[in-house]
């Protein structure tokens, strides 16, 4: 039998119930956070218990009224589990804080000691990273600032579907796109740059197409452009590939075949057109024919590096 709760107390008893009971909706009841509910609740029903002192608040003096010193926080505030710092920021700043001179400031000194001991938000989670994320790296002399992973990105998709009129911007897309790291300022700035620059012009799918089958070529990547006898009538592309595969006397060969591509032909200008020459010099290389597909086995097909019949073809 407990004494009666007041209703303040009521209510906060449902609330650390109700916290309680998403925590282990969630399978959460070994953490920190859990347990602390468990201790508050604990204490809380300890507090109306029967064998509980009562304790009577004694009148005192205005002379003895004067406000107490504010203590230290000594254990972490409860707050809603949907508000704790998230598992990847808690990642983040446990890497932040181990490469970064963090220096004695009250403030940043503060929101550590709550991300040590639980009781960080995601709110100051975020806040926190972006305080360290300023601070130079140990152990280095220039304290560079590197760009982060989402700036680096953003880099080389920008720099894909952009006009880059800076020097400096296309460095920064450059070495983004090679992997290597770019200062964060540099990357800040190519970043302005291209957010403000025009998008590159592309054609559009009625000036794209092309009119004509035939060879055609993008890089190093040939295609066979067709026309759909038994369909519709309209062109489709293959693209040429080849296929290791280990012959009789245990050597590595390469077979070539034509395999379809969805949407290739309507990546193809007149400009990709291939030229015979083109086709010769992947036959003398290959001693296949890249307009069949199929091996040169004349020794006249060879040298020329294309047949008679596909050499009129391209």
């Amino acid at each position: 039998m407990t004494r009666p709760m007041p209703k303040d107390e009521l209510f906060k008893l449902g609330l650390l119930n109700d916290a309680l009971q998403y925590n282990e909706s969630l399978g959460e009841t070994d953490t920190f956070t859990y347990k602390k509910l468990t201790q508050l609740k604990a204490d809380l029903l300890a507090k109306y218990a029967d064998d509980a002192p009562v304790t009577i608040a004694q009148p005192i003096r205005p002379i003895e009224m004067a406000k107490p010193e504010r203590a230290l926080p000594t254990s972490p505030k409860a707050i809603r589990p949907e508000n704790v710092a998230t598992d990847a920021q808690k990642r983040y700043l446990d890497r932040l804080v181990g490469e970064r001179e963090v220096p004695e400031i009250g403030g940043l000194q503060t929101a550590l000691a709550k991300y040590r001991n639980g009781s960080l938000t995601k709110r100051a989670a975020s806040a926190l990273i972006d305080w360290l994320r300023d601070l130079p790296l140990k152990g280095t002399n220039d304290n560079i600032r590197w760009a982060t992973p989402k700036q680096m990105t953003s880099l080389v998709r920008e720099g894909e579907r952009r006009v880059i009129l800076q020097p400096v911007a296309q460095a920064a897309v450059d070495a983004a796109t090679q992997g290597r790291d770019v200062p964060f300022d540099i990357a800040r700035a190519a970043l302005d740059h291209l957010f403000s620059a025009d998008y590159c012009k592309t054609p559009k799918a009625s000036e794209a197409r092309i009119t004509q089958d035939g060879m055609y070529r993008i890089g190093e990547r040939i295609i066979k452009v067709q026309i759909a006898v038994h369909g519709s009538g309209k062109l489709y592309a293959k693209e040429l590939v080849g296929h290791e595969y280990t012959d009789e006397d245990g050597e590595t060969q390469t077979k070539w075949s034509f395999e379809y591509v969805a949407g290739l032909v309507n990546e193809l200008t007149d400009a990709n057109r291939m030229t015979l020459e083109e086709a010769k010099a992947f036959g003398k290389l290959y001693e296949w024919c890249c307009v069949c597909g199929k091996q040169l086995t004349k020794e006249s097909s060879i040298a020329a590096g294309i047949g008679p019949v596909c050499g009129g073809r391209v």
